[in-house]
């Protein structure tokens, strides 16, 4: 390959490019769609102006790359084009139907004319992105064949990667909640407070640096690109930034990417020399010392890699059940949000966006050939043989993709614009290196030069698809008609036009059905029933569309409203669960229509609990079968067991007629409260059960005796001395309750709030005893800690004229005006304070008496 003096398009193509790569990943991981298509541009422009001056020959892994290219982005543009509705009822039979069916509710027809994809916004999107990878994979391959071109671009690895661990720890450090200062994320609960880097999601943070690890430690351990210092620094850096970002999939991926570097670094060298014992040792030392190192500064990544849950994996299983309805075309690239309700298992009202599981998310949404062939074709392009055989074996960039793509499979970083951004550098510096062998068979370069140049243009169509569709984003999208479906002062066309053109840019949503369900029920224009049925046919486990539907039934027919809000709670008890308790009991009238409400398993044990507790006043009898019920399908459950002691102690407290011959009852009541005992042995609730029936034995100093043992042995020690020191005042041992608030109120506590509670309650026990000036002082004890409180001061001031404590009353009214000097009322009650003062100084009964004779 031959070098000469570069073009001015060429080095502003190739600045261009260096300059894409990290912002691409800096502007939010060009995630939202108005960032994109700049970086399209830009990506375009430098692929035409390096690709002017055409390169005599390229590589055959080259050409591999570019087939899977076309094969994927082929097929994602298929999908998108608009095809007769029988057209695509051959082609993709489940999605035609989702399109048959998206105007249901309207009582319309579906459009004659479609595309493939249930999410053509989305869609038109991908195909923007795919543009935009194969623009700089274009453009990084031209660079690669300049002279120190493969240095460039392993350079613009490192730095981009290093820039955005600057970025991310400065964040960080600042607690910053805006990104750069201007962009705060929607779903803010969503992000850690104080981690809010350019890129979001740990995940993709941990993904990112893992790829600049690997570049970085293979330049190092081959001594090329950046002075070792530098690279050791950076490397450094990047491992222990990864760390940081708490990712297991980022973790794994990063150990993963490091031992194939090293590992492979040392066999192209072909035997194991001191050199190779030096870069085992270097690459440990960096890998440990960087996680160590992230471990050390904080504690959040220790918890976060500790974290236990499988869920993703059982989403990305849960996934494939797609496979089947459309496994030759997909449901459209970037319609897995859409269509994953459909098959999904869990419950909850939860949003999954991907799968993250990089061979799900192909073959859901391409099909199973288009994904089995792109991704076939890339694995020959990037196999072992084509790193081995180079004349510098671009080791780094080879484990740095592995390692991208094996984390993928927990993952979904690879649908990161920025981030693939990165990896088609690093598929540049792979396929685009000169081979050790000569090959006869390698192609010149002008048919690539072509397809290069061909880049502006084609990005000047995708912008031109995407732009119109800017706010239609399903995310925008469910913002939108979520906010019009409870406007009342929008009118029903207006609503009615906007969420028909909702439901056809995304025709797989259930949301959309949703809101108009909701709309019909405000308004009552029309039945909800078409809207809920549309609903539960994109997404069965669909909490919300029950619910909405119960609420309709409620009045007309309540035993099918009770099934829907059963239906409601199983499918999101979290969420749900304590509105469908709210507004479902008003419909019980009897066992049987409480039953109805009961779903099976768990969530029927936790229903029925939550049931007796609600209708136990209105509906004894029915309580009481439902504590039955609740005994045969959870035999262990506590619940019924401590309702029947406490039953029992109502019952011989207000002498009761059925309880007239008290030792029976109270032999079942205590019999049953020692159950308590023994399954809770650490709350002190059961303890003091016990406590209070032993009193009804009359048994009063055993009672308190036993009670008072157990405090120290309790959880819940404090909440314990309170109910022994309430009992014992119920029984008139006041020494016994003096001695206890004592203990209580030093044993201390711990937040300001808790104190103010603990002191407050023990100076209400003081003041029900008629010892007001102990009262006060815990009062004042309560200010202390809690100086807001203005309604313990004036309480202070009160209880003090009433017990004529003229002084402390006096103080809390001044401190209290002296906060507050507009408001009169308090400079009255000082004033009528001090009156109050003088008058008792003079009364005659003060007053000396005068001696005197005749």
């Amino acid at each position: 390959m031959r070098f000469g003096a570069e073009r001015s398009t060429t080095v502003a193509g190739k600045w261009l490019l260096a300059f894409v790569v990290p912002a691409s990943a800096l502007a939010l991981g060009s995630l939202l769609a108005e960032v994109l298509i700049v970086m399209v541009a830009l990506a375009a422009l430098a692929c035409g102006l390096l690709w002017l001056e055409c390169v005599e020959r390229m590589s055959r892994a080259t050409a591999w790359v570019l087939i899977a290219a076309a094969i994927l982005l082929g097929m994602t543009t298929l999908q998108a084009i608009p095809l007769p509705a029988d057209v695509v009822r051959v082609l993709a039979p489940a999605n035609a139907d989702i399109w048959e069916r998206a105007l249901s509710p309207l009582r319309e027809a579906g459009p004659r004319w479609h595309p493939i994809s249930v999410a053509p916004v989305a869609t038109r999107v991908e195909i923007a992105r795919g543009v935009f990878y194969v623009c700089v994979f274009l453009a990084a391959l031209r660079v690669m064949s300049l002279e120190k071109g493969e240095r460039f671009l392993e350079r613009i690895v490192i730095v981009s990667t290093t820039c955005f661990v600057l970025s991310a720890l400065a964040h960080g450090a600042m607690h910053a909640e805006r990104v750069f200062g201007l962009y705060e994320p929607r779903e803010a609960y969503a992000f850690a407070p104080g981690r809010r880097a350019p890129l979001l999601n740990p995940n993709h943070l941990a993904a990112y640096l893992n790829i600049g690890a690997c570049v970085s430690i293979g330049a190092l351990l081959t001594r090329r690109t950046l002075p070792r210092a530098l690279t050791t620094v950076a490397a450094l850096l990047l491992v222990a930034t990864s760390v940081w970002a708490g990712s297991r999939g980022g973790m794994g991926g990063l150990f993963l990417g490091v031992a194939f570097t090293v590992g492979l670094t040392m066999y192209v060298r072909r035997r194991f020399r001191s050199a190779g014992a030096e870069m085992a040792i270097l690459a440990m030392c960096l890998l440990v010392g960087g996680a160590m190192l992230a471990l050390g500064v904080s504690d959040a990544p220790r918890e976060e890699l500790g974290n236990r849950d499988v869920g993703k994996l059982a989403v990305a299983l849960n996934t494939l059940d797609l496979v089947p309805s459309s496994s030759w075309f997909g449901y459209g690239r970037g319609a897995f949000e859409t269509v994953f309700p459909a098959v999904r298992r869990s419950t909850g009202y939860l949003t999954f966006t991907h799968p993250e599981n990089i061979v799900a998310q192909w073959t859901i949404e391409w099909g199973v050939p288009a994904a089995v062939a792109g991704a076939g074709a890339l694995m020959w392009a990037l196999r072992p043989n084509v790193v081995l055989g180079a004349v510098r074996p671009p080791v780094g960039p080879w484990a740095a993709i592995v390692a991208a793509v094996i984390s993928d499979l927990v993952d979904f970083h690879l649908e990161v614009p920025g981030i693939v951004a990165l990896v088609a550098v690093c598929v540049a510096l792979v396929v685009g290196g000169r081979s050790r062998v000569h090959d006869p068979r390698r192609a010149r370069a002008t048919a690539l030069r072509r397809v290069a140049l061909v880049c502006p243009v084609l990005s000047l169509g995708v912008i031109a698809s995407v732009l119109p569709h800017l706010s239609h984003s399903l995310a925008d999208e469910r913002r939108t008609v979520g906010a019009m479906a409870i406007d009342p002062m929008l009118p029903g066309d207006s609503f009615r036009a906007s969420i028909r053109n909702a439901m056809l840019r995304h025709p797989g949503e259930s949301f959309f059905p949703l809101m108009g369900a909701v709309r019909a029920q405000q308004t009552g224009e029309e039945s909800v029933v078409p809207w809920v049925a549309r609903a539960l046919e994109r997404n069965p486990g669909f909490g919300r569309a029950h619910l909405v539907l119960a609420r309709s039934l409620a009045a007309k027919n309540p035993s099918q409203a009770r099934l829907e809000y059963r239906l409601a709670y199983e499918s999101d008890l979290a969420g749900l669960g304590a509105q469908v308790m709210a507004e479902s009991v008003r419909l019980i009238d009897d066992v049987d229509g409480a039953l109805e409400l009961v779903p099976a398993g768990a969530a029927g044990v936790e229903m029925l609990e939550a049931l007796v507790t609600a209708v136990r006043q209105r509906l004894p009898s029915t309580a009481a079968a439902l504590d039955r019920e609740l005994e045969r399908r959870a035999p262990s459950a506590l619940g019924p067991v401590r309702r029947r002691a406490e039953a029992v102690l109502s019952d011989v407290s207000h002498d009761h007629p059925w309880c007239a011959d008290r030792a029976p009852c109270l032999s079942e009541g205590t019999a049953a409260a020692k159950q308590v005992v023994a399954r809770e042995p650490t709350r002190c609730s059961s303890h003091t059960l016990v406590a209070r029936l032993t009193v009804q034995r009359g048994e009063t100093t055993a009672a308190l005796d036993q009670l008072e043992r157990v405090v120290d042995t309790v959880a819940d020690r404090a909440d314990c001395q309170r109910q022994l020191i309430v009992l014992a005042l119920e029984r008139g041992e006041k020494r016994r309750a003096e001695r206890v608030l004592e203990r209580l109120v030093r044993g201390g506590c711990g937040r300001a709030a808790e104190c103010a509670e603990l002191y407050s309650w023990a100076a209400g026990v003081e003041e029900s005893r008629g010892n007001h000036n102990q009262a006060i002082a815990l009062y004042r004890r309560v200010v202390e800690v809690a100086p807001e409180r203005e309604d313990v001061i004036e309480h202070v001031g009160d209880l003090a004229m009433r017990a004529g404590l003229n002084g402390e009353a006096l103080q809390a009214y001044a401190t209290l005006a002296r906060r507050h000097p507009d408001d009169v009322r308090w400079q009255e009650r000082v004033n009528e304070v001090k009156a109050r003062t003088m008058e008792r100084a003079f009364a005659p009964d003060r007053l000396p008496s005068s001696s005197g004779g005749p």
